[in-house]
């Protein structure tokens, strides 16, 4: 499953440092009739990683397509998920690293193979989020228009949350309540993370994961 019209160029670059563990995220996209992109991910935690993505919704941001694929010392793992109206599928494979798992932001997992892991969790989904990812985090802010919504709104959805760096999909439960002046709290109000967004919805600063370096 490698990434589709890689030589294709797109004319936009972000990058991140992530800030919790040492790793960071690039990504080329096209943002101007929905998002094409294609992004590349290194962690060393829960072990370390490589994730390679593409990324693609709908002109309304909706999600429809993600391919990724993730490696490290001794194995892969591959993931295409599309999402067809309330319907997530996903086709995988994975390779060596029997013990493989996944960090879910409150402990390490049992180790599981790449895809969906429950389809009727996900029938209200329609945002993926990859796990590390400040890209991902921007598509239902982007989606449903939050930074132009008046401070004290509160969108709560479920997202479709893949997880590196085995490549899991899990339903997420999310909330975010718009602040002011390009912030919105991710979370709930005493564990939520504050949220910092440049004009056009992208993340600039998220707490205690990530910071933008580009330019």
């Amino acid at each position: 499953m490698v990434p589709s019209g890689a030589s294709q160029p797109l004319p936009s670059v972000l990058m991140w440092l992530r800030t919790d563990v040492p790793g960071s995220e690039v990504v080329v996209l096209d943002d101007r009739n929905g998002l094409r992109a294609r992004g590349s991910q290194h962690a060393v935690d829960p072990v370390p990683y490589a994730l390679s993505y593409e990324l693609w919704t709908d002109a309304a941001w909706a999600t429809m397509r993600l391919v990724a694929h993730a490696e490290g010392a001794g194995w892969t793992r591959d993931l295409e998920l599309t999402r067809n109206g309330d319907a997530w599928t996903s086709v995988s494979a994975a390779a060596g690293g029997a013990g493989l798992a996944s960090f879910d932001g409150s402990g390490v997992r049992a180790p599981a193979p790449p895809g969906v892991v429950d389809a009727e969790a996900l029938r209200e989904a329609v945002d993926v989020d990859i796990g590390g990812s400040p890209l991902t985090n921007a598509l239902p802010v982007r989606r449903l228009g939050l930074l132009h919504e008046p401070p004290g709104s509160v969108a709560r959805l479920v997202s479709a949350w893949v997880l590196p760096p085995t490549l899991e999909v899990v339903a997420s439960a999310q909330t975010y309540t718009v602040l002011s002046d390009g912030r919105i709290r991710y979370g709930d109000a005493e564990n939520g993370a504050v949220v910092q967004y440049d004009t056009d919805g992208w993340v600039l600063d998220y707490g205690d994961l990530a910071r933008r370096i580009d330019g």
